[in-house]
């Protein structure tokens, strides 16, 4: 390849981080807004819902959105330096800022990467409690996703270390260590989702064959498991995006980056929003009629399934 053909491709990158970089401000601006309006709800509804899931989910996801906004400010300081004097003017001539951006031994690259693995695990740890809190506190359903979780969190650290020392693995080795990276944290996400849908999608059952029907405003079982997969394949959509624009080496990887980490975010106050009309009332008969007349204490649904910000 001639220096020129390089320089073209370098040119091209660049400009792709440069337009990553906005599509995750306007990411992060709609993780603003929908953190906000999450907070409202829980603020009007804090009387009624005061249950220890709804006060931890909240908690945890406020803690995201402080570390998604520390996450773009670090990025932002990163994409100044890479375009100021100070960078492009160095002493064998002018550099691309692209060569800045690429250098993941930087104090900035480091930062970024390391919030970045937080913010994933810390989605993860939340699903999984909000899974558990589904399945009335069973945590063997969630043993499987919970050793994916500490799997991720290794191949995370190691990979954060191999990037920061260059020495600690081969090329080689570090690429295959992504590779399985990705898949593993890609079967969690699908893995959650999936329990936390077939278990409401039984209880509609189990409410249906009660002869209990939804009237008037509100939403429904389904409608409840059709928010929590919409909310939650964004993130695994970009997932899977970043994993294959990875292993193609595509400059589009950028673009996937930025827009991953505030989607991390996105996801519980995304359906808190949506779900904020869910009929207690519906709950209440359910859970009175199995009391009642099957006595069946298992199938009592849990209330913070549809009152938690999801």
């Amino acid at each position: 390849m001639t220096s020129q053909a390089a320089h073209a491709e370098d040119l091209t990158e660049q400009n792709i981080a440069l337009l990553a970089y906005c599509l995750g401000g306007i990411m992060f601006g709609v993780h603003c807004i929908l953190f906000f309006l999450a907070a409202r709800i829980h603020w009007r509804t804090r009387r009624a819902d005061c249950r220890a899931p709804a006060a931890i989910l909240l908690i945890g996801s406020t803690i995201m959105f402080i570390l998604t906004a520390t996450y773009k400010g670090v990025s932002t300081s990163q994409l100044i330096y890479a375009y100021s004097s100070e960078w492009k003017e160095g002493p064998n001539g002018p550099l691309l800022p692209i060569y800045y951006l690429r250098d993941y031994t930087s104090v900035e690259s480091c930062a970024t990467m390391s919030l970045m693995c937080v913010l994933v695990w810390l989605g993860d740890m939340l699903a999984i409690y909000r899974c558990v809190i589904v399945w009335n506190m069973n945590w063997w359903i969630v043993s499987l996703p919970i050793m994916l979780l500490i799997s991720s969190i290794a191949m995370g650290t190691i990979v954060s270390v191999a990037y920061k020392d260059p020495a600690t693995l081969s090329p080689q080795q570090l690429r295959s260590l992504i590779n399985v990276a990705f898949p593993v944290n890609i079967a969690q996400s699908c893995l959650i989702t999936g329990l936390i849908v077939f278990k409401i999608w039984h209880q509609y059952r189990v409410s249906c064959a009660a002869g209990l029907r939804m009237h008037g405003r509100g939403i429904g079982l389904l409608t409840i498991a059709r928010i929590i997969v919409e909310s939650a394949i964004i993130f695994t959509i970009q997932q899977v995006a970043l994993f294959i624009a990875f292993y193609m080496q595509s400059p589009l990887q950028y673009i996937f980056k930025e827009t991953l980490v505030p989607s991390i975010g996105l996801t519980p106050p995304d359906a808190s929003q949506k779900s904020s009309l869910v009929p207690t009332k519906f709950l209440d008969q359910y859970n009175q009629y199995n009391l009642v007349y099957n006595t069946n204490y298992n199938n009592v649904l849990n209330p913070d399934l549809l009152t938690l910000p999801l």
